[in-house]
């Protein structure tokens, strides 16, 4: 019951950050920025396309990591009103 607790503990966290306004605009910013950047290259550019596209990759990563933490503290919590519910 622990596990869930701390998955509820920390999804809750992650919602909090979700839900502030910022975090839509970093987000959007960010993956704006590097898609902008990597669709302004040149194919022969090949270099800096390639480290663009990682930059952006691990951008998406972590913005689902995030993501992925809060619906996991969801159904943490859902499980746990199951079992004292």
């Amino acid at each position: 019951m622990a596990n869930l607790q701390d998955e509820r503990r920390r999804g809750q966290l992650a919602k909090q950050i979700i839900d502030n306004p910022l975090w839509a605009e970093a987000k959007a910013t960010l993956l704006e920025s590097l898609t902008d950047a990597w669709r302004s290259t040149h194919p022969s550019q090949s270099t800096e396309r390639e480290e663009i596209w990682k930059m952006l990759q691990a951008a998406s990563a972590a913005f689902d990591h995030v993501e992925s933490v809060m619906t996991t503290g969801e159904l943490a919590d859902k499980q746990l009103e199951k079992l004292n519910g």
